[in-house]
């Protein structure tokens, strides 16, 4: 049977500042994962995979994880547009200090001019649902006969009113 694997590496003085944390508590990991590849594994350990073909978008502070899954199968994806990239588009658009334009950002919503505040975003929305649609347009490409059944969404960047129904219908 054919196998698929994945190699994964990092600079040392990268991989030394990123477990500084632990090191400074006198703590040694035992196991060190990809954040898509330790999202797949708690994905799978809570059972929230399935066995359908299922795609999960992780939108975090910095960048977005695209994984498509299909039974054990595996496949990543990293998008370099996060949480802050909304941002800073506001922190361009309404000339605000960084702290300023992420509460902005949180009450969009509810806030009086939340139409002016969406449209600065939109940039941001418009080439993330770009990634996405590249993402997926390559993985079923590559596995002409998987469909995928569902689409899990992760992160606080879901939280922003409208992200999952922009992401939906785009």
């Amino acid at each position: 049977p054919e196998t698929e694997v994945g190699i994964f590496a990092m600079r040392r003085d990268l991989m030394a500042e990123q477990l500084k944390f632990f090191s400074d508590l006198n703590l040694e990991p035992a196991i060190v994962q990809s954040a898509p590849l330790a999202l797949y594994n708690a994905l799978q350990y809570d059972g929230l995979c399935g066995t359908e073909p299922v795609a999960v978008i992780d939108i975090g502070a910095q960048n977005t994880n695209f994984l498509a899954m299909d039974g054990d199968s595996l496949w990543t994806r990293f998008i370099p547009i996060g949480g802050n990239n909304f941002t800073e588009a506001m922190l361009e658009a309404f000339k605000l200090s960084f702290k300023k334009a992420e509460d902005l950002k949180r009450r969009a919503g509810s806030h009086k001019y939340a139409r002016q505040i969406f449209q600065a975003m939109r940039p941001v929305f418009t080439d993330l649902v770009a990634e996405i649609q590249r993402s997926i347009s390559f993985f079923t490409s590559s596995r002409r006969s998987t469909k995928l059944a569902r689409l899990v969404a992760m992160g606080n960047a879901f939280k922003l009113p409208g992200t999952p129904k922009f992401i939906q219908q785009n």
